[in-house]
């Protein structure tokens, strides 16, 4: 479903009145809010980050970045370690703008840095969750990244938004439990690929294991 037809959709439900703009602007309020809901796997992607030298922030960051998941040094294999700033601070002192193989990264300003700040030539495979790009009115299927069979979700969210703004409690109310139902659908549909075994958790650290000696 592109967004030319959502915009007819919604006007099938009565908002014939409402410009283009109102619609575009709720639709892609709707967007971003299920995307903000959880780590779904349609969002994830990655990308080979590159580095000058002189900061350790990549030179080739991504605009759409949300969260990371997983940052591995190319060369060495080796995982780099979330951590804060403050304790990139405490750890370093007036050391972080060492620069040396990386080992950790931290969040500022909406992006991940790394440190020791990495060499020039240093490649950081990076896997990511990402916000899609900013919609038009004209933008295509394939620009909306949530699966194309869950696009009516959208439709729904922005229906609530536009009872809303006509002060019709009710009918958002209704359309909300349409919506609401509608996720839950999806989160079964996009988090759940094999039946073969019951999901398990890996323990990676022994000694978090719990069991009696």
């Amino acid at each position: 479903m592109d967004v030319a037809t959502m915009i007819t959709d919604l006007g099938d439900h009565g908002f014939t009145d409402t410009g283009a703009p109102t619609k575009v602007r709720v639709l892609q309020d709707t967007i971003w809010e299920i995307e903000g809901m959880r780590p779904w796997p349609f969002l994830e992607t990655s990308i080979d980050l590159t580095f000058d030298g002189t900061s350790g922030l990549a030179t080739n960051w991504p605009v759409q970045f949300r969260a990371g998941l997983k940052l591995t040094n190319t060369e060495t294999g080796g995982q780099l370690q979330p951590i804060r700033l403050d304790e990139v601070d405490e750890a370093t002192g007036t050391g972080i703008a060492t620069v040396g193989t990386p080992r950790a990264y931290y969040p500022e300003a909406e992006q991940l840095k790394l440190w020791p700040i990495p060499p020039s030539g240093t490649v950081v495979r990076m896997r990511y969750i990402r916000w899609s790009p900013a919609i038009s009115s004209g933008s295509a299927e394939s620009a909306i990244l949530l699966p194309v069979r869950h696009h009516r979700v959208i439709v729904l969210g922005a229906l609530i938004r536009l009872y809303d703004m006509e002060d019709d409690p009710e009918l958002a109310s209704r359309f909300q439990g349409h919506y609401e139902a509608r996720l839950e659908a999806i989160v079964q549909d996009l988090f759940r690929k094999q039946f073969d075994r019951p999901e398990v958790i890996h323990v990676e650290d022994q000694d978090s294991w719990d069991y009696d000696a």
